[in-house]
């Protein structure tokens, strides 16, 4: 009984010893720390343009509905408070323009740099302080113009990957200012806005960041450019960004420092090798049609129709008379509707090397002849060349990420093309296996077979989002499905007049195969190399 007493007691001693903010500290399921328990400091002021304390206020709603204990003031002096501010796990600033002191400067620069977080948006954040330069260094960017005031514009989403920006697409963001700024080239860029000619000719195409991350010493620092007027947050990505920023900048303390450097411009060429581009508008400009031949039981006027397509005359290039492919909008996203009436491909007018694909689909109900009664099917052919009709006179030569039920991210060889894989054998069928040797894959004379069957299923149920990754360096490729290495490629190869020679670039293609599929964030990136996770997959 005496020993139950005592470790009674210290389990206790141990609970009381538990730091106060200690559930504060853990991350939460969207790996961002959790503001419960945390001390706040919300400070508000500055040009009433901006309607500081509107913003103020429904910031403050929401810090409290998450368990923070938040001070508001109205005046800089707080930061001259050292004891408050050593407290203090984070600090909103929204205080646009206007002039701070020394003293007051100073407190705020000193907590940063010991490790308290600061987070804001708008030109409570990056347009405090003009005459302050330190200040301007810590928050890593400084506003200039917004051409053409209060108006229309696109924020893209290009780093997906982070817990701030995860599972957020592209949005558009209205009757607001679209910000052009100077920036620190090093901080971790979350979100862009892309400039065009109405208002300042010279800036078209300009690439600007919206939102950023970075460090300063200790402090976690979170800006987004996004909040001329409260009502902006009204805007459910816009709120999405700024409230998990705020989150994770409260994790200065408690979570490990993060490499926050992330060069926006190559050393040597000036290009940002880590820009997201989306390759998905209203008018699929960065793409071509190739409509395939019609089957028998296609409904359709002026074309001869086909039972056997895949030898069919094929309708040609950017001919779609039954709108096999378009762009429609879904709560506030662009998505490519694919009927899959007619085997057709959506090429892109530009060859990729070099890259990181994603792309998220979801599989619709109908389907057609040929393949009424077989699994729905829409590859991604990629590394394609030659001639659209060099397979089954629709399909350029090149390498498939299939996309069919049960099998999306097997390897498919298309047209006169060999590539490797690691793989075991089972049952007939050759199956990726990480650390197997390599097997040749073509359906040329000589091969076994031309497909490689990735091991497991990870695809999610019927009419559900899957999100797919391919990512190409050199002559290997990565195939992911719902952030799982489903298939290798290495090596792959396609025979020119008698010849095998490398196949690591080319366009790509998005088939339209007898069913009906749905597309959307599409995007792409230029890498050097593969993530230091997939590494191992990479056969290096």
């Amino acid at each position: 009984m005496l020993q139950f007493i005592k470790f009674t007691f210290l389990a206790i001693l141990m609970f009381c010893l538990v730091p106060e903010n200690a559930m504060a500290q853990k991350l939460e399921k969207d790996e961002l720390p959790s503001l419960k328990g945390k001390k706040v400091i919300m400070v508000y002021g500055g040009w009433d343009g901006h309607q500081p304390k509107v913003f103020a206020d429904r910031v403050n709603a929401w810090l409290k509905t998450k368990g923070a204990e938040v001070t508001v003031s109205n005046s800089l002096d707080i930061y001259t408070d050292e004891k408050k501010m050593s407290e203090t796990d984070l600090i909103i600033q929204y205080w646009t323009m206007g002039e701070i002191t020394k003293e007051q400067e100073k407190g705020l620069l000193q907590a940063v740099k010991n490790g308290t977080g600061l987070a804001g948006c708008h030109g409570g954040l990056g347009d405090s302080f003009r005459k302050n330069t330190e200040y301007q260094y810590m928050i890593g960017g400084q506003w200039v113009a917004h051409p053409g005031g209060k108006i229309d514009y696109k924020v893209d989403i290009v780093n997906i990957d982070d817990p701030i920006t995860k599972g957020l697409t592209d949005f558009d963001i209205k009757d607001t200012e679209q910000y052009y700024m100077h920036v620190d080239p090093n901080s971790k860029v979350l979100a862009t806005t892309t400039f065009g000619n109405k208002h300042n000719g010279w800036i078209e195409g300009a690439v600007m960041p919206v939102s950023w991350k970075k460090h300063y010493a200790k402090g976690r620092i979170f800006y987004l450019s996004i909040g001329h007027d409260p009502k902006d947050f009204d805007t459910p990505s816009a709120w999405k960004l700024l409230t998990r920023g705020i989150r994770w900048a409260s994790g200065s303390k408690y979570q490990p420092k993060e490499n926050t450097l992330n060069p926006i411009y190559s050393p040597r060429t000036g290009v940002n090798m880590n820009q997201w581009k989306n390759l998905i508008d209203k008018k699929l400009s960065m793409w071509d049609v190739f409509m395939g031949a019609p089957h028998t039981s296609t409904e359709i006027e002026g074309y001869k129709k086909f039972d056997d397509v895949t030898k069919g005359t094929p309708i040609g290039l950017n001919k779609d008379p039954k709108k096999v492919f378009s762009v429609i909008e879904e709560n506030g996203e662009e998505i490519i509707k694919i009927t899959g009436e007619i085997f057709a491909g959506l090429v892109t007018k530009k060859e990729y090397e070099n890259y990181h694909l994603t792309w998220k689909f979801k599989w619709g109900d109908k389907r057609w002849q040929p393949r009424l009664e077989k699994k729905r099917n829409s590859g991604i052919l990629y590394h394609s060349i030659g001639d659209y009709t060099d397979f089954w006179n629709v399909w350029m030569t090149s390498i498939e990420c299939e996309v069919q039920q049960t099998d999306c991210g097997d390897l498919i060889t298309l047209g006169n093309v060999k590539a490797k894989a690691p793989a075991i054998k089972k049952e007939k069928k050759y199956y990726f296996t990480p650390g197997a040797d390599l097997v040749d894959f073509s359906w040329n004379k000589g091969f076994e077979t031309g497909r490689c069957f990735k091991p497991n299923d990870p695809e999610k149920e019927h009419g559900e989002w899957n999100t797919m990754e391919l990512i190409c360096v050199g002559n290997r490729s990565i195939h992911l499905l719902n952030g799982e290495v489903v298939m290798v490629v290495v090596d792959p190869k396609a025979n020119l007049n008698g010849e095998w020679k490398p196949m690591n670039k080319g366009k790509i293609q998005i088939q339209s195969e007898a069913a009906e599929v749905f597309y959307k964030d599409i995007q792409i990136r230029s890498v050097k190399k593969f993530p230091e996770k997939y590494m191992k997959f990479a056969v290096l």
